[in-house]
This record gives structure tokens, sequence and C-alpha cells, in this order.
């Protein structure tokens, strides 16, 4: 096909493929043919700090806030709304060993002397609150889904402006053209 293309006068022609066997096999045969290939392993969207951050956020509120779920969260590099001391107290007296509670209303109501956890964990919780809501209909949209994910990112990362990195770039424009397309 690849050669029928380039008979057919076409100068760029991609090949996508997860097996890099394949990837290397292509590009040896093209070799034969006189045709100069580059071989171009992009980093997979799935490792990204911007994609796992969004994965966080949505297991956190799929999960209930489970201990790992939540720790996975507000451990996340992208995830300012914990200072590194706040969350090592939620995670020493809160997360660790059997789980002491069953959602994040619950595990607030638990904090008695600490304010500075209960206000962080109350802010979560009213970042939150949209998102839980539309995740407990029985018909939810990926649209819905996507857009209030990257509008909670906004809100958890701070000012970060996590999307203005080139990776965080081409990402956010990956899901933006698919929210475009869910939409039309």
């Amino acid at each position: 096909k690849i050669r029928e293309l380039l008979e057919k006068k076409h100068t760029n022609i991609g090949v996508v493929t997860t097996n890099s066997l394949l990837r290397h096999k292509v590009k040896n045969l093209l070799q034969i043919w006189n045709i100069d290939a580059e071989l171009s392993d992009g980093i997979s969207l799935t490792s990204t700090e911007h994609f796992i951050f969004l994965m966080n956020i949505f297991e956190s509120a799929y999960r209930d806030f489970s201990p790992e779920s939540l720790l996975n969260l507000i451990k996340h590099n992208l995830c300012i709304i914990f200072s590194n001391e706040v969350a090592s107290r939620l995670e020493i007296q809160y997360l660790r060993g059997l789980r002491k509670y069953r959602d994040l209303k619950h595990l607030i109501s638990l904090i008695k002397e600490d304010k500075e956890l209960k206000d962080t964990l109350e802010k979560l919780l009213s970042c939150y609150e949209s998102f839980c809501l539309l995740l407990r209909n029985k018909y939810i949209s990926i649209k819905d889904i996507l857009s209030t994910l990257l509008a909670l990112s906004d809100t958890l990362s701070g000012n970060l402006n996590i999307w203005e990195s080139e990776i965080g770039s081409n990402i956010f424009e990956s899901l933006e053209t698919l929210l475009k397309d869910l939409h039309s």
C-alpha cells in the first residue's frame, strides 16, 4: 500500500503502530526500495504526567476517594491544592491501613483537630462536586466527562498553566479536537 501511494506521487505517508517490530520491518522494507523513512517513537499519551493527572482526577471521584486514588491525586506534581505537609498528614493519619471512611464527606467529618487539613479537603470536595454529580448520572456523555475533567484539572493545578507546555498543549489540542468531533 505504501509503494502504491508513493507511485501516485504522495510524498508524506504515515504508518502508526504500537508494534515496534512491525515498525522496524516496514522501515527495512522501505530501505530496500530506496525510500527514506523516519521512525519517530513519540511519547505515549498515557505515559505523560498530564494524562496521568487526568486519570488520577477521574479515578478519585470514580472510586469515592479511596485511600489509594486520593493519595495518587494529592501526591501528583500537578496537584497543588495540597501542600506536602498537609498531604503527608492526611496519608499518615487517614489513608494508611484499612479504609476508615466511606467517601470524602465522611473523611472530612472524621477530622476534628487539624483545621488546615479539613479546610483543604473541603476545598477539594467543593472542586469535585459537579464532577461527582455527573458521574452519578445513569447516562453520561464522554463530552461531558472530558470537558468537566479539563476544567477540574485547571482548578486542582492552580495557576501552573499545565496545558501551556509542549506536551500539555498537544494533549489539550487532542482532547479539544475530540470534544469538537463529539459535539458535531
